[in-house]
């Protein structure tokens, strides 16, 4: 049943929990390494408590690697909350590439990218056209800009 609801994981309490029990562990498995020696019983409990201290590190490990990718989610969850231009995007050389391919970008200044998702980025600019150009002409030829943007992925 837990496979088809999982519930969160708390990498904290994880972790937490898992040092603990560490602890608890050692303290145990140097009580009975001090014991008596030869008794069967003692030597199977320090066995039997070996095997939970190394489970215990083995939990403090999983633990650490839950926080670890759980901060990555975080972070680049965060860069796309607060607007932060898409990972591999220069807008400078976009710019260039849009003055440089399109007869009638003269320049192209002010220019913001940003992403609404991981896979969506999104780019505005202003952009000086060569004079006596129709605004709706210019905006109706969009094969330049598809052709400059694919030269210019955004890495996801």
């Amino acid at each position: 049943m837990h496979l088809a609801s999982p519930h969160d994981v708390l990498g904290g309490t994880m972790l937490g929990v898992a040092i603990a029990g560490l602890a608890v562990n050692i303290i145990a498995f140097l009580i009975l390494a001090g014991a008596e020696r030869d008794n069967l019983n003692i030597r199977a409990a320090a066995i039997h408590v070996m095997g939970d201290l190394l489970g215990s590190a083995a939990a403090i490990l999983a633990a650490l690697l839950i926080l670890k990718s759980a901060w990555a989610v975080v972070r680049k969850a965060g860069h796309i909350l607060l607007e932060g231009a898409p990972e591999g995007l220069d807008s400078g050389t976009v710019a260039a590439d849009l003055v440089a391919n399109i007869d009638k970008v003269k320049a192209v200044h002010h220019v913001h990218s940003w992403s609404i998702t991981q896979e969506r980025p999104m780019m505005t600019l202003h952009a000086r056209i060569a004079a006596r150009q129709q605004f709706g002409h210019f905006r109706r030829d969009k094969t330049p800009s598809r052709r400059t943007f694919r030269r210019h992925p955004c890495h996801r």
